[in-house]
Formats: structure tokens, C-alpha cells, sequence
């Protein structure tokens, strides 16, 4: 087990034993529906019944929280065996399992949650809501700071990147100006030849001097005549 492993265990352990040792002495010392002042007038330490999410809502969805509680613990430790992460998202994941897992407890054995810190602007919450929300809060916030950091990164590489290969790029072909460039091309294309056309095949003796056929000899027509000779008179 790494380090990142190592302190996301032991920061959900802290959580949720930190989480129920409260519970338990609100529950033993202050009695249900009761307050005591811990602060002056600002907070208070009294004992309610919580059926819903944290900070009490939705009150009315005790079984699909108490399964989204399970879903999100078994989530994070997968995720958190299969992603070795840095300590500072190992730590912040050890808090929100740490306040799922009291949370969750509280669930299965009783059915409801119990909230005592009572800061009378804001609703009534426990130790597992507060580890949940600065979990929560903690991603949110390094997830929009890294993101700039990300990109500003990037952006530094691809300049060097161009950098690098501007200088490593031999003098001898620099690339021409963008106008030049053009100008070239076009009098290359001006000046091309143009392409050839295909010769006709040479043709054969039949083809150029086509052969005349003999015509028959007509037969001669003599005139027909009288074979009756005329008597001579002597």
C-alpha cells in the first residue's frame, strides 16, 4: 500500500470515529429535542433526528440515501485501489469516505442521523456533513485551479516544442516568405507545359490504303443482225 492509500484509509478512519464518538455523547448528555450553548448565542449543541441527506434535506428519501451511501463508499474505494493519486486527493477522498461511512452507520443501525451543531443562520449538521462538504468543496476548488495550471502547461510545450524545431531546422532551407511562396507557384504554374496529347496509333497498310475489289468485266453487246440475206439480182 503507497502513501496516497495509506492516509485515505487512516483520514476515513479518523472521520468516522471522530463522527461517532460525538454522536454517542450527544446522545448520552443532551436530551432529544434539547439545546445547550456552546458559543454564546452563535452555536449551540442539541440532539435532533436527521431521516434525510445532510444539513437535513430531504427528509423523506431515507432509503435512497442510505443506497447512495453505499454506492459512494464502495465507488471510492475502488476508485482509490485502482487510481494512485497524489496525498492531496488521497486525503480529500479519505474525507468524504470517512463522513459516508458515519453517516451510512447511522442509517443501517437507527434508521435516522443525528445532528447536533447547531449554528442558528445555517441548518443542523454533524462531524460526517462537515467532512463531506470540505471534501466536496476541496475537489471542486483544485479541480478549477488545476485547470488553468493544465492548460497554461500545454501551452508552454507546444511553444517550446516550436521553438525547438525553428532552431534545429537547417539555414540552408528556410522556409520562403508566404508571398514569395505564392508568387512562385503561380509563374511555376504559368510555365507549365502543357501536357501532351496521345499520338493516334500507327495505322495499318488496310486502314490507309483500303483495297479495292476488281469489278467483273461486263459482257460486250453486239448489235443483232438479220441473218436473211437479200437476193442479188444478176
Amino acid at each position: 500500500m503507497n502513501t496516497g492509500r495509506a492516509l485515505f484509509v487512516v483520514v476515513a478512519a479518523v472521520v468516522f470515529a471522530l463522527d461517532r464518538v460525538t454522536k454517542s455523547l450527544v446522545s448520552a448528555d443532551v436530551p432529544y429535542g434539547t439545546e445547550v450553548s456552546a458559543i454564546g448565542r452563535f452555536v449551540g449543541i442539541t440532539n435532533v433526528r436527521n431521516s434525510g441527506a445532510a444539513f437535513g434535506f430531504a427528509p423523506a428519501g431515507a432509503t435512497i440515501f442510505l443506497v447512495a451511501s453505499l454506492v459512494v463508499a464502495v465507488g471510492l474505494a475502488i476508485y482509490v485501489a485502482r487510481n494512485p493519486g497524489d496525498l492531496q486527493t488521497d486525503v480529500i477522498l479519505g474525507l468524504i469516505m470517512g463522513g459516508t461511512l458515519g453517516n451510512g452507520f447511522d442509517r443501517v443501525m437507527y434508521g435516522t442521523v443525528t445532528d447536533f451543531i447547531n449554528v442558528h443562520f445555517w441548518p443542523v449538521f454533524n462531524v460526517a456533513d462537515s467532512a463531506i462538504s470540505i471534501g466536496v468543496v476541496a475537489l471542486l476548488a483544485g479541480y478549477l485551479l488545476r485547470k488553468p495550471a493544465a492548460a497554461r502547461s500545454r501551452h508552454r510545450q507546444r511553444s517550446g516544442s516550436i521553438a525547438s524545431r525553428r532552431s534545429t531546422r537547417p539555414t540552408s532551407h528556410a522556409r520562403p516568405p508566404r508571398a514569395l511562396s505564392r508568387a512562385t507557384s503561380s509563374v511555376s504554374t504559368a510555365i507549365r507545359p502543357s501536357p501532351r496529347r496521345a499520338l493516334p496509333q500507327a495505322m495499318s497498310s488496310s486502314s490507309r490504303f483500303p483495297r479495292r475489289t476488281p469489278e467483273r468485266p461486263r459482257p460486250r453487246r453486239f448489235p443483232l443482225r438479220s441473218c436473211t440475206r437479200t437476193p442479188t439480182l444478176r
